[in-house]
């Protein structure tokens, strides 16, 4: 009964290479958790769980005596907790869908599922990441509400240089885009996330270099990376949503703005990344979610079998560690770039 009520009609091998499946063709597509420090859910536990970060060791600074064996170090650490939230979605289908219909629509609603479950990830993941609170303006702007421009080559270099003012590391390591936990090694650097929207004017910053031109190509960090500049990757994902109609007013059009240019203009979050600036569960795994399928067959509630649904549920936690190793630079995006 249990497997019933946790899988629908599927059996706990089935069910786990169905999740597999699922896996595989969302977790390439999503950016956000490749770059956090992840917590994989175990079998059993509370909805609370605890992401811990080690605090940095003091400089040691005297002189050792000869044959004198020191006092030695306690490292100390820093738990943050987070609470697990469940998230799911599923489609129903009609038995003469399955009967008459030529194409496998029950796979195909598989593929689009498992593209929703990815994209629900990564907005809420985004969520998270967009509420840090150290923040920078594009143009002459102060506040959102005052933001009138992109963003500047000395701009880009000021906020690397406040992350390493804050001891903050840069990425040397992220999750492979595979279902399972294993990790990769990458050149030391500073990620930042934005919208595709902003590849143009990132183009535009002097120093920039286009992904395609990198020496090493397997280097690249994610098929979404679209180039760097002053020691900063960046990954491109039309999830990273602007505010709409959130800056300031621009009589001539330059930016992009949802309605009206005059009123306000969108702003854009990019979010530049230090190692363990955040923390999330990742969509990995078999304890991570698991899907849902109910086939057509006569039931208390369906007396001829004519109703069944294919679905999916995940579970999620995600928080920021320390505000000080990440950053969010507000901007325009231009409405008509040029070469």
């Amino acid at each position: 009964m249990a497997d019933v009520q946790k899988y629908g009609d599927l059996t706990p091998r089935t069910a786990g290479f169905a999740w597999k499946e699922l896996l595989k063709r969302a977790v390439p597509m999503m950016i956000t958790e490749r770059f956090a420090q992840s917590k994989p859910l175990a079998k059993n536990q509370t909805k609370v769980v605890i992401f811990r970060r080690y605090n940095r060791l003091a400089v040691a600074t005297t002189p050792l005596a000869e044959g004198v064996t020191p006092a030695g170090s306690k490292p100390t650490y820093t738990d943050i907790q987070a609470i697990i939230q469940q998230y799911g979605d599923f489609i129903s289908f009609s038995d003469q869908l399955q009967d008459f219909h030529e194409d496998d629509v029950v796979g195909e609603y598989g593929d689009i599922l498992s593209e929703q479950m990815a994209e629900t990830k990564e907005v809420l993941n985004l969520a998270v990441l967009k509420s840090g609170t150290t923040v920078y303006y594009g143009g002459t702007g102060t506040t959102r509400a005052t933001v009138n421009g992109f963003t500047t080559i000395g701009q880009l270099k000021k906020i690397i240089r406040y992350l390493r003012d804050q001891k903050a590391n840069p990425l040397t390591k992220i999750l492979k885009a595979t279902p399972n936990y294993a990790t990769q090694p990458i050149p030391a650097s500073y990620v930042a996330l934005c919208d595709t929207d902003l590849v143009a004017d990132l183009q535009a910053v002097p120093g920039w270099k286009d992904v395609e031109i990198y020496a090493d190509s397997s280097q690249r960090l994610h098929e979404y990376e679209v180039g760097s500049v002053a020691n900063i990757r960046f990954i491109a994902s039309p999830l990273v949503d602007a505010w709409p109609d959130a800056g300031a007013a621009d009589a001539t059009a330059t930016y992009i703005a949802t309605t009206n240019a005059a009123a306000a203009t969108d702003v854009y979050p990019i979010i530049i990344l230090g190692a363990d600036a955040w923390a999330t569960i990742p969509l990995r795994g078999e304890n991570s979610g698991y899907p849902m399928t109910v086939s057509t067959k006569p039931s208390k509630s369906d007396a001829l079998g004519q109703r069944g649904s294919v679905g999916w549920k995940m579970y999620h936690a995600g928080i920021i560690l320390n505000d000080s190793f990440m950053a969010r630079l507000e901007v325009n995006a231009t409405l008509n770039p040029t070469s």
